[in-house]
Formats: C-alpha cells, sequence, structure tokens
C-alpha cells in the first residue's frame, strides 16, 4: 500500500494484501515450485491505465513512451512465454482470480513440453 501518487504504478485499486481496493502498487509474479521447493522467476510492476494513458505522469517518473497497457492476464501470459523459450520445463497450475480470492476456472494453467500433471 502506498500514500501519494508519484510511485509508478499507484492507484487505487484491489490488491489481495489488503483484499481491498486501496492506493497502491500491485506486481504480477511468476513462481516455480516442485517437490524441492518454489522460487520467484519474473516478475513485472502492474501500470493501470491512469498511468499509461497520462503523458505528463509517466514523463516526471521515467516510464517509457513505449510501454502500452496490458491487464495483468495478459502480463502474466508475457511471462509464461519467456519461460517457455528459456526451456524452462513446465506443467500445469492454477492460482487464485483476484476479484474473488476463489479459484480459476476449470482448464486454467498452462501446458508447456513437459505436459499436463496428473
Amino acid at each position: 500500500m502506498k500514500k501519494g501518487e508519484k510511485s509508478v504504478g499507484v492507484a487505487r485499486q484491489y490488491t489481495g494484501t489488503a483484499d481491498d481496493t486501496v492506493n497502491c502498487q500491485v506486481g504480477v509474479f511468476l513462481a516455480y515450485s516442485s517437490e524441492k521447493g518454489a522460487a520467484f522467476l519474473d516478475w513485472t510492476l502492474y501500470l493501470p491505465r491512469a498511468w499509461t494513458d497520462d503523458p505528463l505522469r509517466r514523463a516526471e517518473a521515467g516510464v517509457s513512451k513505449e510501454l502500452i497497457f496490458r491487464n495483468k492476464i495478459e502480463l502474466a501470459e508475457e511471462m509464461l512465454e519467456r519461460t517457455i523459450k528459456a526451456d524452462v520445463p513446465t506443467r500445469w497450475g492454477c492460482s487464485r482470480t483476484p476479484s474473488t480470492g476463489g479459484p480459476m476456472p476449470s482448464g486454467c494453467g498452462w501446458k508447456g513440453r513437459a505436459g499436463p500433471t496428473r
């Protein structure tokens, strides 16, 4: 959670950390999990439209003009694509939806080169 509006990506938005809509920054993370443990592989800061659509705010914060709005699912897909291209063995996974905290719909996950887990 953050006060003010100068930190990159800060906006009034939902965060699971607070389980509420608050002034905050939101990150999208990709983690690898196995029987031996877990590790974060990738992360990115989510920039709401209030940031991507405001050239002055972006310039003041040093946010590149080339960066375009992408929702959290699109950011996660980009991270998964980078992970697959890096030849990281993948199987299947699910997360919780940010809006409800409930499980993702049936069929969620990623089937990489290793195939689904049974």
